[in-house]
């Protein structure tokens, strides 16, 4: 539709505009929790211990942070025990730990100790631990919870996740080809399945070398007896052959399962041939990376650049003013990006303004361009 199209346009001007405007000057860090069980499959009365690790993972001071860590009802603090905090206060009623300020890379741990209800009929109780607050703006929310689960009453697991998978080939404009797999996870467990990640492995040449790679995709919860629904697309670089594509469709989760419910899905799709290519000429068989957000992330495998390449891929490559943009904005950022790479400032104040740029693009796949 030509409401859409000039929609999308206008999103990749913008993005693009925004990579190479000046970078703002609000502070921002990047604190991250983990969690963990020392036992979670305990016999019945037995106690365990979670441990709560939080890190400042940036360059810069971390002010006033606040956790939440509940124990659901059903595990209690044993009598004569109470929680240990490295600095804070932990109030087990509210769950709140108050963290207070991080050093630059600097660390806090939280240890509970619980004991579960008498052992009854098999479950799971899932303790979940995340950032509630910041004095400090937290420029990343990916890693701002984690949780640790504990089997009782005979449970071997906490999620059964079942899936089906449907792959589709369709073409593109001018531009490679694209497989889409449809798919539908159902959580037939007792307990949420979280950050449960899909993604495809393939084996064909297409499948491996194109230029618009597969991205995973992550739901952060999948309640029991709820089903999800989504769609994964691939890119396939131009002028490619007819091929036959072996492929393998799984999920992955940090919550625990049973070995039989970690779902996997595998086949093979034909992809026609791709016709004529009218791809930039340094698309073709290669997958630049975004220079200014390497420089900023310091890694080419930093998933927020894989979101700007995704982008990239779907967007903007597979019209004309996109195409334009591109090349434009290879042919300039090189020295913008070397010297950002060379000073940390630069780097951080880089950061600062990519955040606004890959959330936009986030909101624009998730809600204008899905199909």
């Amino acid at each position: 539709m030509p409401g859409r199209s000039l929609l999308r346009n206008f999103a990749a001007l913008a993005a693009l505009a925004c990579l190479c405007a000046s970078m703002a000057s609000a502070q921002s860090i990047d604190v991250g929790i983990t969690k963990t069980v020392d036992n979670s499959s305990p016999a019945p009365g037995n106690p365990v211990e979670f441990t709560v690790t939080v890190t400042n993972l940036d360059a810069y001071p971390a002010n006033g942070v606040e956790v939440t860590d509940r124990l659901p009802l059903s595990l209690t603090i044993p009598a004569g025990t109470s929680p240990f905090t490295s600095q804070g206060s932990y109030t087990p009623n509210t769950g709140l730990w108050q963290v207070g300020d991080l050093p630059s890379h600097g660390q806090a741990v939280l240890t509970i100790p619980a004991l579960s209800a008498p052992a009854g009929s098999p479950t799971c109780y899932e303790n979940i631990a995340e950032i509630t607050d910041s004095a400090t703006h937290d420029a990343y929310s990916d890693n701002d919870a984690s949780t640790a689960s504990v089997l009782a009453g005979g449970a071997t697991y906490c999620a059964q996740l079942m899936l089906q998978v449907s792959p589709r080939t369709k073409r593109s404009d001018g531009c490679g080809r694209t497989v889409t797999f449809d798919f539908e996870v159902r959580n037939e467990g007792p307990a949420s399945a979280y950050h449960v990640e899909a993604k495809v492995l393939g084996h064909a040449k297409g499948l491996t070398a194109g230029w618009g790679r597969f991205e995973p995709l992550i739901f952060d919860e999948i309640r029991a007896g709820q089903a999800v629904s989504g769609k994964l697309k691939w890119w396939i670089e131009c002028k490619q052959p007819e091929q036959t594509a072996d492929y393998t469709f799984s999920l992955i989760t940090n919550t625990l399962l049973s070995a039989a419910s970690i779902a996997e899905v595998s086949g093979q799709l034909l992809i026609p041939r791709s016709g004529s290519c009218s791809c930039p000429s340094y698309a073709v068989g290669g997958n630049p990376g975004c220079f200014i957000a390497t420089a900023a992330y310091g890694s080419n495998l930093d998933p927020r650049i894989a979101s700007l390449r995704r982008f990239r891929d779907r967007h903007l490559l597979t019209n004309s003013p996109g195409r334009f943009l591109v090349v434009t904005y290879y042919r300039v950022s090189p020295p913008i990006a070397a010297t950002i790479s060379k000073n940390e400032t630069l780097r951080f104040l880089a950061r600062v303004g990519l955040e606004p740029v890959v959330n936009a693009i986030s909101y624009f796949e998730e809600h204008v361009a899905s199909d």
